[in-house]
């Protein structure tokens, strides 16, 4: 009698496991210039690393203020190793598309540091030195993360970086403010301002002052694709937004750990029991 109702329960809660909806939670921090990496989120299955910018074979040098680096793209930080998006404007991969919603996107890159990440930090230096950044003022980058599983559980880092340096005195120190949203993207009354149907978070500084920053998006999908947009928060020549690279990982949910915890725990008390008999 046990076993005859165990089958329509499990049935039941696989099915209620797929109905989450995409409500997507965000965190933010600043990225200390000295980390060489633990800023990164490795627990999860890697999807996804890129590096944007410029197809680069390096070594790595530091030549300020008006002379430019070559740093090798292909960086590791914390196990996750980038790969470059090999100068694309619009780079896509097996899980993602990135695109400028108006006016087109354009590749940058620092006479100097990027956001006081010096070289001598060489790993994070890789990945900040270059920028895939809208091409103009009020625009936006859009992410579209894809072939997502149903009811799996994701996370997303994105790392930005700003292209003014404390390095060079030409340029202008003043940091960019970024907006991140989810979901179907409802626009205000400029390119930058607007919602995501499945949440927001902004707006952030980051550059010359305030430093680089990881913005962290985890969310369960209710689709095979989750869009991203980010927004300048403000207009004029310092409002493009400017994105160094990202991370796509699926992550077990908690409920998931507890199933392999109760997993081990059943087979530790069968291998007692095997050796008691």
């Amino acid at each position: 009698m046990i076993t005859k109702y165990l089958a329509p329960v499990a049935v039941c809660l696989c099915t209620a496991s797929l109905s989450f909806a995409a409500t997507v939670n965000f965190s933010s921090a600043v990225i200390d210039p000295s980390n060489t990496g633990s800023f990164l989120d490795n627990s999860g299955a890697f999807m996804e690393a890129v590096k944007l910018g410029t197809a680069r074979t390096g070594p790595y040098t530091y030549n300020a203020p008006t002379a430019s680096s070559n740093p090798n793209p292909n960086v590791t930080l914390n196990g996750i190793t980038f790969t470059s998006s090999a100068g694309s404007v619009n780079p896509s991969g097996s899980f993602y598309s990135l695109a400028s919603v108006t006016g087109g996107a354009t590749l940058g890159y620092d006479t100097g540091r990027f956001s006081n990440v010096s070289s001598v930090n060489q790993s994070l230096y890789g990945l900040v030195y270059d920028v895939l950044r809208t091409g103009g003022n009020n625009q936006r980058l859009t992410l579209n993360l894809k072939n997502l599983t149903i009811g799996a559980s994701y996370e997303l880092q994105l790392v930005l970086s700003e292209l003014n340096t404390a390095d060079n005195p030409a340029s202008n120190m003043s940091d960019r403010n970024v907006m991140v949203s989810a979901g179907a993207f409802t626009q205000s009354t400029d390119e930058q301002h607007g919602a995501g149907a499945d949440g927001n978070i902004g707006f952030l500084s980051y550059g010359p002052t305030t430093g680089a920053r990881l913005v962290t998006a985890t969310f369960t999908a209710d689709s095979s694709t989750e869009l991203f947009s980010l927004l300048s928060g403000s207009t004029g020549g310092n409002s493009r937004v400017a994105l160094a690279g990202f991370v796509i990982s699926q992550v077990p949910e908690p409920s998931t750990y507890a199933m392999m915890l109760l997993g081990a725990v059943g087979l530790a008390k069968l291998g007692r029991r095997s050796k008691q008999g």
